[in-house]
């Protein structure tokens, strides 16, 4: 019978064993950090568009109020002053 090259073959099987779950770790690390990040960036533009959205808001009421010389909101009834009498004259 043929002997192995090596008395402890499985020593390379070992290391590659090793590698690939150091691989592994750092690759998990890595995900982790980008996922954060990713976050981060996720957050910050849905907070620029709120901020977008509120001052392009802002701007078409400050024309409206400009050119209708009204306060209220586009889908707003303006407050009503003068009292409706239910009683049948």
């Amino acid at each position: 019978s043929e002997l192995p090259l090596f008395s402890y073959p499985d020593f390379f099987t070992r290391a590659d064993e090793e590698l690939a779950r150091i691989i592994d770790h750092h690759w998990q690390k890595e995900l982790k950090i980008r996922q954060k990040e990713d976050a981060i960036c996720e957050a910050q533009e849905r907070k620029d568009k709120e901020l977008k959205e509120k001052n392009h808001f802002r701007e078409i009421m400050k024309r409206r109020e400009e050119k209708l010389h009204k306060q209220t909101k586009p889908y707003e009834l303006p407050p009503r002053t003068e009292v409706i009498s239910l009683e049948i004259t």
